[in-house]
Parts: structure tokens; sequence; C-alpha cells
């Protein structure tokens, strides 16, 4: 059954002033609950729930714990009845360029910097009610897209996440189950999109890997990309449905022990042998994700996307030199 709901906000901000101003704001754009939050397992416990329909967080929270937090909540690693995808506006205090791109990367909707005023704020949170930008997935980020060049194209498809921070500030009935479906029907969504692009992923790191080690790099160079290369694959497990990992599984465990053994014998003999594995078993793990392709058509798609990288690369290392 459809009800009028007034919108549940979660405030989980420094003490004193700001939080007095934060609460008379919120109050002033329409929103009547507004839970404060202190302590980093409370958030996490209120988000499982489900129920809120705004976080405002700062970016140092609970010593630091905001980040992490935000983040969890975007890849879906809150529980089963937590909405990845309700509007985060994160605050902070830092306007340096690191935590200013490490708060964004989090996938949080807003980044505000104080001093904040407060009819910022108001017009942020009337943005998201009614002006939400849609989210999108890759290897490492899911949330709202935020490229300003409207003519830049990309093939990244967009998913528009429920809104009920929108529907209960307009006053529109609530049917909580079909909220709750509409979640879970994006949930699955875009785990599946996840998973193609942590597959694709995959796939380039162990091409990466295999130029590095061709043109000479040493086992400590490797390291990170070959640890990389593990994470992605785990994740890519954990997401998978019981028919996929029946046939991940193995390929994964592959994986894992050909790494492992990279770490426990770093000679010339061993890397050049190991290495050379991991790119089919890359290929066979992306291929069963990416049913849709030809080892041949991933294969040219991996070596324009490493190419394009390794220009890139060059660029920002050019850009760099100049700069100093």
């Amino acid at each position: 059954m459809a009800i009028s709901e007034t919108p549940h906000v979660i405030l989980a901000e420094l003490p004193g002033e700001v939080r007095t101003a934060f609460l008379a704001t919120l109050k002033d754009v329409g929103v009547e609950t507004v839970d404060l939050v202190s302590k980093g397992e409370d958030l996490v416990r209120q988000l499982a729930s489900g129920t809120p329909d705004l976080l405002v967080v700062n970016y140092r929270f609970s010593n630091g714990e905001g980040e992490k937090i935000v983040r969890d909540l975007r890849m879906d690693r809150l529980g089963e009845f937590a909405n990845p995808f309700m509007p985060v506006v994160m605050t902070s205090w830092d306007n340096d360029d690191g935590p200013v791109r490490a708060a964004l990367s989090t996938g949080a909707d807003d980044l505000l910097i104080f001093p904040i005023p407060m009819g910022t704020l108001r017009k942020r949170v009337e943005v998201l009610a009614h002006k939400r930008k849609p989210f999108i997935v890759t290897s490492d980020y899911i949330g709202p897209e935020r490229r300003k060049d409207p003519n830049r194209t990309s093939e990244i498809p967009y998913f528009e996440p429920p809104n009920t921070l929108g529907q209960k500030l307009r006053g529109d009935p609530i049917d909580r189950a079909e909220t709750r479906q509409a979640i879970d029907r994006l949930r699955r969504e875009v785990s599946a999109e996840k998973m193609r692009r942590d597959a694709f992923q995959v796939a380039f790191l162990a091409r990466l890997l295999a130029e590095d080690h061709e043109n000479g790099a040493s086992y400590p160079e490797l390291e990170s990309r070959l640890h990389r290369i593990a994470a992605v694959a785990d994740q890519i497990l954990l997401r998978a449905t019981p028919e996929q990992a029946d046939s991940l599984a193995s390929m994964i465990e592959t994986m894992t022990e050909t790494i492992a053994v990279c770490d426990e014998d770093s000679d010339e003999d061993t890397l050049n042998r190991m290495i050379h594995l991991l790119e089919p078993v890359a290929q066979g793990i992306t291929l069963t994700i990416r049913d849709d392709e030809t080892a041949d058509g991933l294969s040219s798609e991996v070596q324009k996307t490493v190419a394009t990288f390794r220009t890139r690369s060059r660029e920002r290392a050019s850009h760099a030199r100049r700069s100093d």
C-alpha cells in the first residue's frame, strides 16, 4: 500500500554549531526525521536497515571511517536490506586535491567543503531530490556520473537509481514493497555490470603484467599488479551467481595459486612460467562473464585499452616533469 512519508536523514557529522546549523537547514527543506550518529558501527547499522533516504557524513567521521563506509555502501557490502543507491552528501574540512579526489571516488553524490553556507546545503539537497545524476559502474567505482563535457562519448551504460528522498519531499505516496523491488532489481543490474567491468579488468591487468615482464620489470615492480588481479578476481567470485561460480571457481583458484607461487619464488624462470599461465586463465574468466564476446574480440579490445593506458601514462609523466 502506498502512503505519504517524510524523509529520513542520517547526520553523521561533527558536533556543536555545525550540527545545529545542519539540523535547522534540513528541517527548512522539509526533513522531519533526522538521526544523529557519532560512531561508525552505529552508522553501518542504520544503513543496513535500508530505511534512510539521505546520508550526510563527514569524510573524517569516526576516526576516518566515513570514506570506507560510503564506499562499502556503494559497493553493496552492507547487507541485503541496505540501499546502495541512497543519496550521500559528504563534507570535509580539507580542500587539498588528494582528499577531495578520495572523497569523490567513494561514490558520494556531492562533496561540500567547510565553511558551508547553509543555503548551499539546501540547494544541494534539492538537486539530489529533483535532479539527481544517473549512476555509472566501472571496475573501481559505483556512483553518479561526474563528467561535465556533454560531447564526451562513452559506452558506459547509465543506471537511474530509485530516489525516495525526492518522492517524499514532493509528497508522493511511497509503496515500500515496490521500492524494495526497484532497489533489488537495480542491485542485480549493477552487480552484473560490475562483474563485466571486473572481468575485463582482470584480462587488462594480465596483459599489462605480461608486457611489463617482457620489458624487464623485476618482481617488486610486478607485485602490486599481481595482487590487484587476485583482489579483482575475488570480487568477481563474490558477486557470481551459483551457476557462474561453478564455472569460475576452478579458474580463480588456479589464478590465486599461480600468484601465490610468484610470491614464494620470484626467480626469473618461475615468474616467466607463471605469468604466461596467468593470461589465458584471465581470458577464460573474462569470457565466462562476458559470454557475448569472442576470444579474438576480447584480445583486440584489451590491446587497444592497454595502448591507451600506456599513452595516457606517458602524457601524465610528461606533464608532471614539466610541472616540476
